[in-house]
């Protein structure tokens, strides 16, 4: 009985060992290598960055940048785009997001991406562009689509329909899909919203319908804001 028990004890504890030792091994990532390929020769910084995939082999990773690749960009921060279809191992030469970041003077920085995973992709981020004078000084949250695994963008249009008469600023967006065709978007923002909340920051949010595997160019959202107010 003694040696039955001994011998069940010691299966437990192999039992427990490898278990142990697989979890430690699935802890353990590849060594790092550099996602932008220029990066042995590029002089700008890079920031902020985000990965998703789609679940049908593309992945995307998007951070803001003050490179200018090929000396194709001013020297604010933009926002640049990276993509691989093949979970990580390549990765294509970073090029611009925001299709205005060749003439653009404002920041754009802390982007945030998602897909549906029927073909729709949208990054948010925030920006101090004025988007051709049609925006106010402050930060806004500028948000543009991709039906092409990233490989094309819509031109940047503002997320909140109030950008251009806002004052507060708005920022640190981020952004999620049921992949059921609804899209919310939350950030942080000090913009009272006509007077009817305080004048501390608050996370506002906004929500929008894409229909899977839409042929439809990208239309400015005019979503509703709704913002609980203060408890």
């Amino acid at each position: 009985m003694i040696d039955c028990c001994r011998s069940i004890l010691t299966i437990a504890i192999l039992l427990g060992s490898s278990a142990w030792g697989s979890q430690a091994a699935a802890q353990v990532f590849g060594p790092p290598a550099a996602l932008n390929p220029n990066a042995a020769t590029d002089s700008g910084d890079d920031f902020s960055p985000q990965v998703a995939s789609d679940g049908a082999g593309n992945w995307l990773a998007v951070w803001d940048s003050t490179d200018s690749p090929g000396a194709t960009l001013g020297s604010d921060s933009d926002i640049l785009v990276s993509r691989s279809s093949d979970a990580g191992v390549s990765w294509t030469a970073p090029a611009a997001l925001n299709r205005n970041a060749a003439t653009d003077s404002g920041n754009d920085s802390s982007p945030q991406l998602a897909s549906d995973g029927a073909g729709n992709w949208l990054a948010v981020w925030d920006s101090t562009d004025s988007r051709g004078a049609t925006l106010g000084s402050d930060s806004d949250i500028l948000v543009s689509r991709s039906s092409d695994a990233g490989v094309s963008w819509t031109a940047p249009a503002a997320l909140n329909p109030n950008a251009a008469t806002n004052s507060g600023d708005d920022s640190s967006p981020q952004i999620s899909t049921d992949r059921a065709g609804n899209w919310l978007a939350v950030w942080v923002s000090t913009d009272s919203l006509g007077a009817t909340l305080g004048t501390d920051t608050d996370i506002l949010y906004s929500t929008r319908s894409i229909r899977p595997h839409s042929a439809l160019g990208y239309r400015p959202p005019a979503p509703e804001i709704i913002v609980p107010g203060d408890e």
